[in-house]
């Protein structure tokens, strides 16, 4: 049972190990689905003494991204969450942010 719209990334959390800012930075393009792949590409972090946030480039060469293997299991709950997700992006409709992310508001910020 999911109890809010951020169930999905205490779970990815918990069962992958990812820090919070590689949760949070998140696409759905991130997913590939068929191969249980997550792939770590810009995560959320601080970008300035004013405590601004932003997605960064962690890496300096495309062989440093991160890769976690899922099971199928979160994959299953990760499609349930995208349904949850795209009913919302319906109602809004241009008013949903077109950020692509997974662990998002109900505007898609």
């Amino acid at each position: 049972m999911n109890l809010t719209r951020h169930f999905i990334g205490v779970s990815i959390s918990t069962q992958t190990g990812m820090r919070m800012g590689e949760v949070l930075g998140l696409r759905w393009s991130d997913i590939e689905f068929e191969g249980n792949r997550i792939f770590i590409r810009k995560p959320l972090s601080k970008i300035d003494e004013n405590s601004v946030y932003g997605f960064v480039n962690e890496w300096k060469t495309n062989t440093a991204l991160r890769v976690f293997y899922v099971h199928d299991a979160l994959l299953d709950s990760m499609k349930a969450h995208h349904k949850c997700i795209f009913r919302g992006k319906t109602v809004l409709a241009d008013e949903y942010l077109p950020y692509d992310l997974m662990v998002c508001t109900k505007n898609g910020s």
